[in-house]
């Protein structure tokens, strides 16, 4: 940030004041004069001078205007301790946070680890190690930019923390008038203000930069409140990009006395659009997705944005909301539900491909055995469809309205192995093993450790735009090759295992099938917990909600390069594959913007997108925010209700189409019997117990007990 910064292009020396009266010391206070706590430093004195002043353990406050150079002199401070660290392994690394997302009552320790998670990728093991183990120097940047109801509360865990951890060093900024308004001060070793520019600086300076601002300087001669607007360095800057090349008369006739700060920035805004033009984007919609941007960025107190942490609860009204989990839950449903068909088609075709790899079991091959199963690739087929229309209806409704309120998109960016879920998983295989069958308790381990053996882990930084979606879409595929291959073990295990177990030699199709399905439904169930699925419902979310907000005119299609295109403007800046405001101050100014001169494609008549929704939005937010409490309790089992049913429904759904449940006569005479003209005729429980004793007559096999009474007639 601070190399492409409007201040790195021409840095302005900046005055430096200690104000140790902006800090909690009493027993200073007591002794030391006005002059002592407000006293100016030496002109050349730089921050991390002061830095270093304070000894072990240093904290440092700073203070300043609005465009003062606060966050520059804090990355100045990062940068030369950066510097520092890479020379000599033992000095702790300086890390840059926006204090703008704490929440209140968190500790400010939690919130640390929980900011190197989300922001610097770094896992919350390790970033809890660092900062348990006074490892890193937090650098707390917009203390100011925290909610007016929750800034005291800041400054208080910034305290506790300060108590808990001695020798961690801390650098804070704040808006001067902001700070004074807290009733709670810091207890800090240290504060510096920084002082508004003097007019022989503002004159050197523009007179520094040639005679395209000849203009501007003869303007601030007679106008005051230019001036004053000057001593800020932000404004300095913006003054020399915005007024480069006008008139003394050019500058009158632009208005300048009506509000300084207002038509500096639109002027600025409108010179770097034109510089730049676009024929992909007009100046309007430029400001008009800048608009939208920066109310989100403000209500949802983000200092950095990141395309792949766009949420639903961006859509503004209730009806887009309902719209977008209704999309969601079409396309999850389809997508999965011809997922689901492909995998039961091949449990259904699977005694086909056996038949063809008969030698494997060691089953006789017969040809007019294959030339049946073959024509029977048509049947299966159309069955598999069948099966997909009502799973596909049945996931739709679920998702929609079970697992569709569950707005907040988690990406999975990067795969880990869990040692402590492997471990679980070993452990019931060995079980299953022993008391039960080893085939069965290597088929379940395989499925259940690729199933849930993987948990999602940040570990790399952003570098790209939406990088977060493409890596979840890649482990989404990984994730779905794995769940194929754990398949394809699981079916071949079971259908040896069941064979081996009925001492079938030829083992009908019809039988085969059941106890397949039945182990393909469980599976499904194990299915709905995998990283896969989870992977794949985030990349779906983060495509219905693009499509929505653009739309619904909230951004353009390809958001990146529109994104980009601002970059280049010098209106936000890249920092990694996130993007910011050159200034918080050029942000308030786009959200202070009026919405009604933008056309949102919106059905709503409000004039503010921050307040006046109609009474049955409210009620509809008061359900959401009920379900979403209800499902923080009880998320994990009603992520798996619906999946259950699923598998309970369609399991009897497959006993019905094979025959299972269904009374059936047949004959079991064996094949010498059959020559002595004997035929013996049973009713079973179904087709499939009638087909299994048929054959093993037939063989001459002895039946199992489940037979009923036999009938014998000639």
């Amino acid at each position: 940030i601070l190399e492409t910064s409007l201040y790195g292009k021409a840095l302005i020396e900046l005055g430096l004041q200690t104000r140790l009266d902006a800090l909690e010391h009493p027993w200073q206070i007591d002794w030391e004069t006005p002059e002592d706590t407000r006293r100016p430093l030496p002109i050349g004195t730089k921050a991390i001078n002061q830095f270093d002043r304070l000894g072990m353990g240093r904290t440092l406050l700073i203070l300043g205007d609005p465009g003062a150079g606060k966050t520059t002199t804090l990355l100045e401070i990062t940068r030369e301790l950066v510097a520092r660290a890479e020379i000599d392994a033992e000095q702790t690394i300086p890390v840059v946070f926006n204090l703008s997302s704490w929440l209140n009552g968190q500790k400010l320790s939690d919130w640390l680890v929980q900011e190197l998670d989300t922001k610097y990728q770094v896992p919350q093991k390790i970033g809890r190690n660092w900062v348990i183990e006074q490892q890193i120097l937090p650098m707390l940047d917009g203390l100011d930019e925290v909610s007016v109801e929750r800034r005291n509360a800041c400054v208080e865990a910034i305290n506790q923390f300060h108590d808990e951890f001695r020798e961690t060093e801390l650098v804070t900024c704040s808006r001067i008038q902001d700070y004074e308004a807290l009733t709670k001060r810091l207890q800090f070793q240290g504060a510096i203000f920084i002082q508004p520019l003097s007019e022989e600086q503002i004159y050197q300076y523009f007179e520094h930069l040639g005679t395209e601002l000849e203009g501007v300087r003869e303007m601030l001669q007679t106008d005051a409140k230019l001036l004053e607007l000057a001593k800020s360095p932000l404004m300095v800057n913006i003054m020399a990009i915005a007024y480069r090349g006008l008139s003394v008369t050019d500058l009158i006739k632009m208005s300048l006395t009506d509000n300084h700060v207002e038509h500096l920035f639109e002027t600025y805004v409108e010179r770097m659009l034109k510089r730049r033009p676009s024929k992909q984007y007009s100046a309007k919609q430029t400001k008009r997705w800048l608009h939208w941007l920066s109310m989100k960025m403000f209500l949802n107190s983000q200092s950095i944005f990141l395309i792949e942490r766009l949420q639903p609860d961006m859509l503004q009204h209730w009806s887009q909301r309902w719209l977008y989990r209704l999309g969601v839950g079409i396309i999850s449903g389809v997508l999965f539900g011809i997922l689901f068909a492909v995998m039961y088609s091949f449990i259904l075709a699977f005694p086909v491909f056996s038949a063809i790899a008969l030698p494997t079991f060691g089953h006789n091959l017969s040809f007019e055995n294959i030339f049946i199963d073959f024509k029977s690739i048509l049947y299966i087929i159309i069955r598999g469809l069948g099966i997909t229309i009502f799973v596909l209806a049945l996931i739709s409704i679920s998702w929609c309205g079970i697992i569709g309120v569950m707005d907040e998109i988690k990406l999975v960016e990067k795969l880990q192995w869990s040692i402590k879920k492997i471990t679980i998983v070993v452990a019931i295989s060995l079980v299953i093993g022993i008391f039960v069958s080893p085939w069965l308790a290597l088929s379940l381990g395989i499925s259940i450790m690729l199933s849930i053996g993987q948990v999602s882990s940040d570990i790399e930084t952003q570098v790209v735009a939406n990088q977060g979606v493409w890596r979840t879409l890649a482990n989404t595929q990984y994730l779905l090759f794995l769940l194929l291959f754990n398949g394809a073990i699981s079916i071949s295990m079971i259908y040896y295992m069941f064979s081996n177990f009925f001492l079938i030699s030829n083992t009908n199709d019809i039988v085969i099938q059941m106890y397949l399905s039945g182990g393909a439904m469980t599976g499904l169930v194990w299915v709905a917990r995998s990283p896969s699925v989870f992977a794949g419902i985030a990349v779906i979310q983060h495509f219905v909600l693009r499509v929505s907000l653009w739309v619904n005119g909230y951004i353009p299609w390809n958001y990146a390069s529109f994104l980009n295109y601002a970059t280049n403007c010098i209106l936000l800046q890249k920092v990694g594959g996130g993007y910011v405001f050159i200034h918080r101050s050029l942000l308030e100014h786009f959200t202070a913007l009026p919405i009604n001169q933008y056309n949102y494609k919106t059905s709503t008549t409000n004039t503010s997108i921050f307040a006046n929704l109609d009474a049955s939005e409210k009620r509809s937010n008061n359900i959401l925010h009920s379900q979403t409490s209800f499902l923080q309790k009880h998320g994990k089992f009603l992520l798996n209700l619906p999946w259950v049913l699923i598998a309970i429904i369609v399991y009897f759904i497959i006993s019905i189409f094979s025959g299972n449940g269904t009374p059936t006569e047949c004959t079991i005479s064996t094949t010498s019997e059959l020559k002595a003209g004997i035929v013996k005729t049973a009713t079973f429980a179904s087709g499939t117990d009638c087909e299994m004793m048929r054959q093993l007559a037939e063989e001459g096999k002895p039946l199992p007990t489940i037979s009923p009474a036999v009938e014998a007639s000639p």
